[in-house]
C-alpha cells in the first residue's frame, strides 16, 4: 500500500521522498468500511507480463504484474488471434458509453485511452500498437465527432455514424483493443472478476 502512496506522489510532487500527503491518503482509505477486495484477471497482460509505473519525469519508479504468473502471447500471433477471436462488446451488453475529460464520447474507456498509451520503438509490441493507433484514428474518422460540448449523448449515439461502425469493427475488420478487451483471447469482461477477497 506503502508502495502505491510512493508512485502516486511521485506523479504530483516534485519531491518523490514526501509522501506524507499520500500516507494521509492512504489512511483515510484504510478506514473506509470497505467490504473486499475484488481480484481481477485483467486483460491488459494478454501481451506484456509487467508495465513499467513512470512518474512524471518518465523514471520508472515500480512495475505493475499480474497476480498471478501468466504467459503473454508472441507478438507474431497477434494478427491471426484478432482475427480468430469473436467479439462481444461489455459496454453494448451494460447499455454503457464512456465521456472522457474532453466531453468525447466513446463506447468504453478501452478505446478512450488509445490516444495517450505511450509507447516507444523499443517496444516489443510496437507494431500492434501502431495499428491500433491506426484503427482508432480510422474509428474516429469513420464515427465522425463525439464531442459533446455542442450537442447531446442522444444525438451522437444516434448518428449513422456511430451506430453503423461497430459491425463491421467486430467481424470483418477487427479492433485490436476490441478483441483484446471483449474478444475471446483471453478472459471476457466478466470472466474477468475472479474473486472476491474479504476485508477482516
Amino acid at each position: 500500500m506503502l508502495n502505491i502512496a510512493a508512485s502516486a506522489a511521485t506523479q504530483i510532487d516534485p519531491s518523490p521522498n514526501d509522501i506524507s500527503f499520500w500516507k494521509s491518503q492512504l489512511s483515510v482509505f484504510l478506514r473506509c468500511p470497505h467490504k473486499y477486495f475484488t481480484v481481477k484477471d485483467s486483460s491488459r497482460f494478454a501481451f506484456d507480463d509487467k508495465f513499467p509505473v513512470l512518474n512524471k519525469f518518465g523514471k520508472t519508479v515500480d512495475t505493475l504484474e499480474p497476480y498471478q504468473e501468466v504467459s503473454p502471447i508472441s507478438p507474431e500471433l497477434i494478427p491471426t488471434l484478432v482475427d480468430q477471436t469473436i467479439i462481444d462488446c461489455w459496454a453494448k451488453k451494460q447499455y454503457e458509453v464512456y465521456i472522457d475529460a474532453h466531453l468525447d464520447l466513446m463506447p468504453c474507456c478501452f478505446l478512450a485511452s488509445i490516444p495517450y498509451n505511450w509507447h516507444n520503438r523499443k517496444d516489443p509490441l510496437y507494431e500492434a500498437k501502431e495499428i491500433t493507433k491506426a484503427q482508432y484514428e480510422k474509428l474516429i474518422f469513420d464515427m465522425g465527432n463525439t464531442n459533446l460540448k455542442n450537442t447531446s449523448i442522444k444525438n451522437i449515439i444516434s448518428k449513422p455514424g456511430y451506430t453503423s461502425v461497430w459491425k463491421r469493427y467486430w467481424t470483418t475488420q477487427k479492433l485490436y483493443t476490441c478483441a483484446r478487451t471483449c474478444g475471446n483471447l483471453v478472459a471476457t469482461p466478466s470472466e474477468q472478476f475472479v474473486e472476491k477477497l474479504q476485508v477482516t
